[in-house]
């Protein structure tokens, strides 16, 4: 297996179990009631690339994301981030970082270690107007670059070109995988067989 889809089950954990699926790639767990992520997560799942985590209840980045150095697509968009660690800088291999609808007033210097992005998007933060001349000098060079860049459309942080809109974030592609016996279900039924068979 190596997508696993869980969204919209109003989870309020995922199993430790979950840590013995090694071949993952993809880890969809969109509009659940996360507050929290298993240790296990970064023991095993290595491989992960893709980390869907929209619409849950976390309040800063679990831990466990920092050790998933393979990532190169994160969304944490609609939770309660209030604050990012320093320890964000470790996942220098993120092209797209979504925190859209968040509660960031402030953002670590560390996170200019962040030079891969082509998608930023910090829509609908009350992000402070002035930002350390670290942050700010990457969210310019990034502006520069190639990376389409979304940020709040109030006037904040001003010195960066706004967008004219700010897209909601689209829920996962809408695509079927086998099943174990070459059965075939559509994502959200496909999330409930998976995870009952990990909890067993």
């Amino acid at each position: 297996m190596t997508d696993l889809n869980v969204g919209g089950n109003q989870l309020t954990a995922l199993p430790d179990t979950l840590g013995a699926l090694t071949g993952l790639t993809e880890l969809w767990a969109y509009s659940n009631k996360l507050s929290t992520l298993p240790d296990s997560i970064a023991a095993a799942l290595t491989r992960v690339k893709k980390l869907n985590l929209y619409n849950n209840k976390f309040t800063t980045l679990p831990k466990p994301i920092i050790k998933l150095t393979s990532l190169i697509e994160l969304n944490l968009c609609n939770n309660q981030l209030v604050i990012l660690p320093d320890s964000i800088a470790a996942l220098m291999a993120l092209e797209e970082l979504y925190l859209f609808n968040n509660k960031l007033v402030t953002l670590p210097d560390s996170i200019a270690a962040l030079t891969a992005l082509e998608t930023l998007n910090l829509g609908s933060n009350p992000l402070a107007k002035q930002q350390s001349s670290a942050v700010e000098a990457w969210l310019t060079a990034l502006r520069a670059g190639s990376c389409t860049l979304y940020m709040p459309a109030d006037g904040r942080l001003i010195s960066i070109k706004q967008p004219t809109s700010l897209p909601t974030p689209a829920h996962p592609p809408a695509y079927h995988s086998a099943l174990p016996g070459g059965a075939t279900q559509a994502p959200h039924l496909r999330s409930s067989l998976f995870y009952d068979a990990l909890v067993k």
